[in-house]
Order: C-alpha cells, then sequence, then structure tokens
C-alpha cells in the first residue's frame, strides 16, 4: 500500500507544458478562454526554469503571431504579462533572456491596448 505520492506543481507544469501546450494553436485556444488563461498563468509561474524557457521559446520565437494574439486579447494578455515577471525575477541571474524576448514582443506589442499592462515589470526593473 504505503503512501501516495503526489507530483509537485513543477512536475504538473512539466507535463502540462511537453503535452497539453506543446504546440501554439493549444496555447492560444487555452489562452483565449478566462479559465484556460489562469492555467497558463499558474503553469508560467511555478515551472521550473528550464520547462519555463521551452514555453517562452514557444510563445515568443516559433511564432510571432502568437504573441501579436496573446498581447491584444482581453485574457491572454495576462499570460505575456505573468511571462515578463517572470523572466524579470530571474533577471539577475538571466539577463539575456529578459532582454531577448523583451527585444521580439515590444516592437509587435508598442501600439496594443494591453503594451503598457504587460511591460510595466519590465519597465520599472
Amino acid at each position: 500500500e504505503g503512501i501516495p505520492v503526489h507530483p509537485s506543481a513543477a512536475d504538473v507544469c512539466h507535463e502540462l507544458i511537453h503535452n497539453e501546450l506543446s504546440d501554439t494553436q493549444t496555447l492560444r485556444t487555452w489562452s483565449s478562454s478566462k479559465c484556460g488563461s489562469q492555467v497558463v498563468d499558474r503553469v508560467i509561474r511555478y515551472a521550473r526554469k528550464a520547462d519555463a524557457h521551452k514555453l517562452f521559446e514557444k510563445i515568443f520565437v516559433e511564432d510571432p503571431n502568437l504573441v501579436m494574439y496573446l498581447g491584444g486579447h482581453e485574457f491572454a494578455h495576462f499570460n505575456l504579462k505573468t511571462a515578463f515577471e517572470v523572466l524579470v525575477q530571474n533577471a539577475q541571474d538571466e539577463p539575456q533572456l529578459l532582454r531577448k524576448y523583451y527585444g521580439i514582443a515590444e516592437p509587435l506589442l508598442r501600439e496594443g491596448r494591453y503594451s503598457c499592462w504587460i511591460f510595466r515589470r519590465v519597465k520599472t526593473s
């Protein structure tokens, strides 16, 4: 029998990133609903660094249209905001990642209605 083993939040995030959110279309679909965007938000917050980097590559590098979609959506923009919050928190260890992803996203979202909100934490750091 024994004691049941419960996966950690990081383990669950790993599974979600590598399975459920492994393509940009699914990420777009999940982020476009209130509930789905909250799940993606938690995945970004609680993922291990390596898993978060994989998700950030998917968001920022694989499909620039995804950045524009997320940045202009009433729910999905929170996911970009959270991504930049995490990048700012990790900037002392990996400042190049913050510069890289900000350099990709800022020109695409410069005129977006949520851009000030998304980049607020970056600009104050």
